[in-house]
């Protein structure tokens, strides 16, 4: 009984991001990016592309980059501002570039989820 409790539950960012899956909340995914939709294609590509998954990538390269040139991802030696704020640039168009690819994605799966319901 655990086991199937623990199958059936997915954070509903999950399933904005894996729209394409195919099992047996697919009425609930499709209610649900109808929900997200409604927030917009700019909000959602600021907060799911750039913060979220950008931000996410930033930190975590940056904290390599630092443990494997200086033994610390603390590390704030060399020129630690300036690949900050390269890092943030960098990360920010790329998460910018997967949150629209994700947004395009759901939107043409959507109509088409859409369009064989009617």
């Amino acid at each position: 009984m655990e086991a199937c409790a623990a199958r059936e539950f997915r954070p509903s960012a999950y399933d904005s991001l894996m729209f394409n899956r195919s099992d047996n909340a697919r009425g609930n995914r499709l209610e649900h990016w109808a929900r997200l939709r409604m927030l917009g294609r700019s909000r959602f590509i600021w907060s799911y592309g750039v913060l979220r998954w950008g931000g996410f990538m930033c930190c975590f390269s940056l904290a390599v980059f630092h443990y494997r040139q200086f033994g610390s991802p603390w590390s704030l030696e060399g020129n630690a501002t300036f690949r900050l704020i390269l890092a943030a640039i960098v990360w920010a168009y790329v998460g910018y570039l997967y949150g629209r690819s994700v947004w395009n994605r759901n939107e043409r799966d959507y109509a088409a989820r859409r369009a064989t319901i009617r």
